[in-house]
């Protein structure tokens, strides 16, 4: 996972990241609100999940 681009991560079960060295958006909307700063695990597997479907 790059760290160039913008991202927000909102504590009510919102995550959005813009990474454009690969040109993608990732956005996450649930209905969970999180339980600590963290990101919970869900989040982490969409981003690991996204990352590993790009084909270069």
């Amino acid at each position: 996972m790059t760290t160039s681009g913008l991202s927000k991560d909102g504590g009510l079960g919102t995550i959005w990241r813009n990474d454009p060295s690969e040109e993608m958006v990732t956005i996450l909307l649930t209905n969970a609100a999180w339980t600590s700063p963290r990101p919970p695990h869900i989040a982490l597997d969409l981003l690991t999940a996204a990352y590993a479907a790009i084909e270069d």
